[in-house]
């Protein structure tokens, strides 16, 4: 049996150390290592979590690279911070082989039969998610294609249709909308100002190019805010 091995060293015994300090000093290190997944998982959650949130609770923007699935978590953490400004309505109008001219109003209650969480909230969350997305007009074309065969499916003694257009409309908080008695119904469009009524996009069915209204309109008025910027002038 060798009587070195179990004497200290001479090291730790010229630095004034014992074998029982080195035990006290690595019983100290298991107990900093039994902490630190709790720091970790912690930073963690701020990094994954709280930041994301309160980014997307202040900016009312959406957590660039993430990804759309967690964005729309994070939405969802975030609701309610502020109250709804008012609500957004979309109308479904077309026109007919014996009527090219005038617009006619298409009831969506015919062609919106999901309702889980709401009458014709299926149409509505497809056409705002079009607005934003650069695929929107495609979208909008394909979904009034489904409607015009479906139209003429229902309707085969009708003229065939030649053009369909979306209109939206913004409804203020307690506004006409908010008003009506009774069972909730769409406001007539008719009734409406017209400079409450926006055409989001025509759409036609004989092979030519349909107008993408709203999201062109939309950069012309920006592009003029910036020529009448001072900013502008001074340039």
């Amino acid at each position: 049996m060798n009587p070195k091995a179990n004497s200290a060293s001479p090291a730790s015994v010229s630095a004034g150390q014992s074998p029982a300090s080195d035990l006290q000093s690595t019983d100290d290190a298991i107990i900093v290592l039994a902490d630190r997944p709790d720091y970790f998982l912690f930073g963690v959650f701020v990094l994954i979590w709280l930041l994301p949130i309160t980014w997307v609770g202040l900016t009312k923007r959406s957590v660039p690279v993430v990804g759309l699935y967690a964005n729309d978590m994070y939405r969802v953490a975030s609701l309610f911070t502020t109250r709804l400004q008012g609500s957004v309505e979309y109308y479904f109008q077309f026109q007919d082989e014996e009527d090219i001219w005038d617009w006619q109003n298409l009831d969506k209650e015919d062609y919106g039969s999901i309702i889980m969480s709401g009458n014709r909230t299926r149409l509505d969350r497809m056409l705002q998610d079009s607005i934003s997305s650069h695929r929107g007009m495609r979208q909008r074309q394909r979904l009034a294609e489904y409607i015009k065969t479906h139209y003429e499916k229902r309707n085969p003694d009708k003229p065939k249709m030649t053009a369909f257009r979306y209109q939206v409309v913004f409804f203020p908080v307690g506004e006409k909308m908010a008003s009506q008695v009774g069972r909730w119904r769409e406001y007539p469009l008719e009734k409406l100002p017209q400079e409450q009524v926006r055409e989001l996009s025509v759409h036609y069915f004989d092979g030519r190019p349909g107008k993408n209204t709203l999201i062109e309109n939309m950069k012309v008025e920006a592009s003029q805010s910036t020529k009448g910027s001072p900013e502008s002038d001074l340039e």
